[in-house]
């Protein structure tokens, strides 16, 4: 441990509702990404992932080769990476044509995994 935070302080406006923890959205966060380069990450930016499946994610490294040459975001990348396997095509999935975006933004991975590999197997 490098450190314990015994106390902070900070404008109660950034709380959440019930005061228990940062409202994530109402804050402007400055990140270092190494070397001279710092980011701002604020609202407009944050997403939500699932928590993996099981207790390891493959994660961004983890993913195919033709995952990664999909034009996807690297939110829509980190989602697909946060199960514990790569799925294989399951059957009975109904594709009603939605983009992988749109269905990851709804929270439905596992669907848009489904829309991956059958891209993949029909050569897309």
């Amino acid at each position: 441990m490098l450190a314990e935070v015994l106390a902070i302080q900070g404008d109660h406006a950034v709380l959440s509702a019930d005061g228990t923890s940062v409202d994530t959205s109402k804050v402007r966060f400055a990140s270092r990404l190494g070397g001279p380069w710092y980011g701002v990450v604020g609202g407009e930016n944050l997403f939500r992932l699932p928590k993996p499946a099981g207790p390891l994610a493959i994660g961004v490294d983890g993913l195919p080769g033709f995952v990664m040459e999909l034009a996807l975001s690297g939110k829509h990348l980190a989602m697909l990476g946060g199960v514990g396997l790569v799925p294989v095509i399951d059957e009975g999935f109904i594709d009603l044509g939605f983009d992988v975006e749109s269905l990851m933004d709804e929270g439905k991975v596992e669907d848009a995994w489904q829309v991956v590999l059958r891209g993949k197997a029909q050569g897309v």
